[in-house]
C-alpha cells in the first residue's frame, strides 16, 4: 500500500514528464518541502489554511526547528564530501516582505530573500540563474528562461541542492554493456 507521500511524490514525478516528456530529470522531495515550507511560513489567513493540509507537516515551530537543524547538519564542512542546500525568494519589486518573516526565513530556512523587477525579464532571469550557478558550483546553469517571466510575476521560489562525493568503495568491476536510454533507444 502506499503512503500519501510516495503517492505525491509518483504524481509529481508523472507532472514532470508530461513537461519534459523522454527527458532525464532529477528532484529532490526535501527540497520541495523546505521551500513550500518556507512558503508557508509567509503565508497568512486563505492562504496558510490551503497551505497547511497540502504540505501535511507538523507545527510550524516543529517544522522550522526540524528544517534549521538539518540545515545545518547539510552544509557542515566534510574532507570527503561537500553538500550544501540553500533557499531564495525573489520577489516582485512592488511587494516588501516585512523584517520579522526575513529574518525567521535566514534562521529557520537557511534562505534569502530579494526584491526584483520581473518586468525586466532578460535581467531577472540573469539574476536568478547566477545565483542557482554560484550555490551549485557552475553546475546548474540557465535554471530559468526569460520567456518564462512576465510582468504578472510576483514570485520565484528557488532550491539549489549541490553534492560531490567520493565512493567510499569505488567500483572495481564494470563492463561495457548496453545502457537503454528507452525501450528502443540504446548507447
Amino acid at each position: 500500500m502506499n503512503d500519501p507521500t510516495s503517492t505525491q511524490v509518483s504524481c509529481l514525478c508523472n507532472e514532470i514528464l508530461k513537461e519534459k516528456p523522454n527527458q532525464n530529470f532529477i528532484f529532490s522531495p526535501f527540497s520541495l518541502e523546505a521551500i513550500l515550507a518556507l512558503t508557508a511560513a509567509g503565508a497568512k489567513n486563505d492562504t496558510l489554511l490551503e497551505f497547511a493540509p497540502a504540505l501535511n507537516l507538523p507545527t510550524q515551530e516543529t517544522t522550522e526547528e526540524a528544517l534549521k537543524n538539518l540545515f545545518i547538519l547539510l552544509n557542515q564542512k566534510s574532507k570527503y564530501f561537500q553538500l550544501s542546500a540553500a533557499n531564495k525568494l525573489f520577489v516582485n519589486n512592488d511587494f516588501q516582505i516585512l523584517d520579522s518573516f526575513k529574518k525567521r526565513a535566514i534562521k529557520n530556512y537557511n534562505a534569502d530573500i530579494k526584491n526584483i523587477d520581473f518586468a525586466k525579464r532578460i535581467k531577472a532571469a540573469k539574476k536568478i540563474n547566477r545565483w542557482v550557478e554560484k550555490r551549485t558550483n557552475n553546475k546548474i546553469r540557465n535554471i530559468v528562461d526569460p520567456n518564462d517571466i512576465n510582468r504578472f510575476t510576483r514570485l520565484y521560489l528557488v532550491n539549489a541542492l549541490y553534492f560531490k562525493g567520493t565512493w567510499e568503495n569505488k567500483f572495481s568491476y564494470t563492463n561495457k554493456e548496453t545502457f537503454y536510454i528507452t525501450k528502443t533507444d540504446t548507447k
